[in-house]
């Protein structure tokens, strides 16, 4: 009996060494488990704080934009506008335009609105940059000769447009080639009401309308 006494005692340090290594073998396992979660948790919030900025810095470049954007629009209707609409006494004359060409003629369009409760003649016009001008009513037959008119009527309430397949004006003896992006004053004449000034905007040789066609005015 006393031997086994002895023995248990022997035994039971070793045991107990045991039991403590296990459970310092547990403390740090958990130690390093939470410092495991906690670097996880501190890079996924830099992660975040990271997509945040990114997002923040996307949003401001996009607010720049679009006060870029709006400046511009801001710009043109302050600065071009008037380049692009005339306005006597109930008409409105929109998008003058010509070609592009090396001369000596120039075909000259645009569009004129009547908000008038009468009828309007549209009878010519002159600029300083050409020697004549006639209003032309384009071939009705393929291969035909364009016709000179004396006037054009628009009704009340009504828009015309001038176009290279309706009427247009024709200005002869240019003094020098129109380029593309060019924009040059003239004049057109309504019987009755009198000269309006326009600005015409030279477009490529090849252009069938003017390049803001669809914008309001």
């Amino acid at each position: 009996m006393r031997l086994i006494a002895i023995l248990a005692l022997s035994v039971l340090p070793a045991w107990a060494l045991a039991q403590d290594d296990h459970a310092e073998d547990d403390m740090h396992a958990e130690h390093a488990e939470g410092e495991h979660d906690a670097h996880d948790e501190h890079a996924e919030g830099e992660h975040d704080a990271h997509e945040e900025h990114a997002e923040g810095e996307h949003d401001e470049h996009e607010e720049h934009e679009e006060h870029a954007e709006g400046e511009m629009h801001a710009d043109h209707a302050e600065d071009g506008q008037d380049d692009h609409l005339a306005e006597l006494d109930g008409l409105r004359i929109i998008h003058g335009w010509s070609r592009a060409t090396r001369g000596p003629e120039a075909q000259v369009f645009m569009e004129i609105e009547n908000t008038r409760d009468a009828a309007v003649l549209l009878t010519g016009a002159e600029a300083d940059w050409a020697e004549s001008a006639k209003l032309m009513g384009a071939p009705i037959n393929a291969g035909g000769e364009p016709l000179m008119l004396s006037e054009m009527e628009i009704a009340a309430g009504s828009d015309f447009d001038l176009t290279p397949d309706t009427v247009y004006i024709l200005l002869d003896g240019i003094e020098s080639a129109l380029d593309e992006g060019d924009s040059l004053e003239m004049e057109v004449e309504f019987a009755g009401l009198g000269h309006v000034e326009i600005v015409v905007q030279v477009e490529a040789a090849n252009a069938r309308q003017h390049s803001h066609v669809g914008h309001a005015h």
